[in-house]
């Protein structure tokens, strides 16, 4: 087990009995089934194989030397019955290894690492596979027969572990999870735009003109409403009802029709591909950078050239400004595939 904490298998143990009343529900047994030795797992499951009639094997891959080993002789062995073993990466969002570089070895600077896997991301999110559908029951297999033990309890495990009050901040179930990555995605995302904390400049100009008189000027409107269903693919619609609760001369018409434009979902609306790079708005319309110095005041000693990115050639510079939430250039390649898939 690697001296697996109590804690990890705990959650492991809770995660498990959550998948097994899953399973259930679309009437798919959780089979456990104990191999007391380590060379015999891969027989073993070749054994299950033959009794369910099995014709491949899927499983999340562990990239540990043993474990690999494991899946290496599974495979030989289920390959001698024409099977096949399928191993999906689980834990990363790219297969181990596969990130490299030009000259087709691993990356040695993690930041170099790190633009190509936002590329990459840019051009496509791993999807999730579909749930399985409801099975039909097949009396014929007898499934207390193949489960040679039930689900160990960590005192079993030989553990001392009280894992009560625990529990109640490692919650458990995929639900649990897409609720807190939903919740991060509407509420965290979003509170760096409402905030004006954007880290780019002529956008919390904006959003900080709005706050506080209750006005924006037109091209603003456009640069933010932009920013946030392209750069942030956020709902348009949360824009819109941000504007209008803030907006002096907020018009129901005017608003909605300018942040779908904008979104690209409208009637009458911008090509989808045709997105605001609000560093280049920025620099063309306030020039001298007084606009942002108005409005972003921590920002006011920079000169007019480094102002509108204030980071672009100094990353390490010392502000009290965040950098950048997003990529435009990565973010911008991402809208354009995401609105192709619609």
């Amino acid at each position: 087990m690697h001296d697996d904490s109590p804690i990890k298998l705990d959650f492991y143990l809770r995660q498990i009995k959550a998948i097994q009343q899953e399973l259930a529900s679309i009437q798919i047994p959780l089979i456990i089934h104990t191999v007391p030795l380590w060379e015999n797992i891969a027989t073993e499951i070749d054994k299950l194989c033959h009794k369910l009639d099995i014709e491949n094997v899927h499983a999340n891959i562990e990239c540990g030397v043993n474990e690999l080993n494991r899946d290496f002789q599974v495979q030989t062995q289920l390959n001698q019955s024409n099977r096949d073993l399928v191993l999906y990466h689980d834990r990363t969002l790219f297969p181990v290894g596969s990130i490299r570089n030009k000259s087709n070895q691993p990356y040695q600077v993690f930041g170099a690492f790190k633009k190509y896997c936002y590329e990459q991301l840019s051009i496509s999110i791993p999807q999730c596979f579909p749930i399985p559908e409801t099975q039909a029951l097949n009396d014929a297999i007898d499934v207390g027969e193949l489960n040679n033990n039930s689900l160990p309890t960590l005192a079993e495990l030989g553990f001392i572990f009280n894992p009560n009050q625990i529990n109640k901040q490692w919650q458990i179930g995929e639900q649990y999870a897409l609720n807190v990555l939903d919740d991060f995605i509407e509420n965290k995302v979003r509170h760096y735009q409402l905030e004006r904390q954007t880290g780019i400049p002529i956008v919390d100009a904006g959003m900080r003109q709005l706050l506080h008189t209750g006005w924006m000027h037109n091209r603003i409107r456009m640069v933010v409403a932009m920013f946030l269903t392209k750069n942030l693919l956020i709902d348009w619609r949360l824009g819109e009802q941000w504007f209008m609760q803030h907006l002096i001369d907020g018009d129901l018409a005017a608003n909605n029709g300018g942040w779908q434009w904008c979104a690209s979902t409208g009637t009458d609306s911008a090509p989808y591909f045709r997105i605001f790079n609000p560093i280049s708005q920025s620099q063309k319309f306030d020039a001298q950078g007084d606009y942002i110095r108005q409005w972003v005041p921590e920002l006011a000693h920079l000169d007019a050239k480094t102002i509108h990115e204030p980071y672009a050639k100094n990353p390490n510079i010392e502000l009290n400004y965040p950098k950048p939430i997003v990529d435009l250039k990565q973010s911008r390649i991402r809208a354009i595939e995401a609105f192709k898939q619609i």
